[in-house]
């Protein structure tokens, strides 16, 4: 059912490398670079709002219906998110606090 290889047409081998090659890599670079900015725990946190986007380009470019669960999964997730950045900016002032001057 699917063509190998050699029968594809060079149009396709072309989007194929173009797909993997800008997006991919351009991707990867994107993300691990916001890792080194932001640190592993903001971006983790980050990657939960993933299925919430999800559900909101489904809702504009499919017509879905966004129903009370969706918006309380946002809430939760927003909640999340505030609570580890908070959480964290603290950890961040009482260790500046504690490091003595140099």
């Amino acid at each position: 059912p699917f063509p190998l290889p050699g029968e594809m047409s060079s149009k396709a081998l072309w989007g194929t490398a173009f797909l993997i090659l800008i997006p991919g890599c351009l991707g990867f670079y994107l993300r691990y670079t916001g890792i080194s900015m932001i640190g592993p725990t903001l971006s983790s946190m980050y990657t939960n709002t993933l299925p919430t986007f999800g559900a909101l380009f489904a809702a504009l470019f499919l017509k879905e219906e966004l129903t009370i669960v969706y918006f309380v999964a946002l809430a939760c997730v927003v909640g999340g998110i505030s609570f580890v950045t908070r959480l964290q900016n603290s950890k961040t002032t009482e260790l500046k606090a504690v490091r003595p001057a140099a």
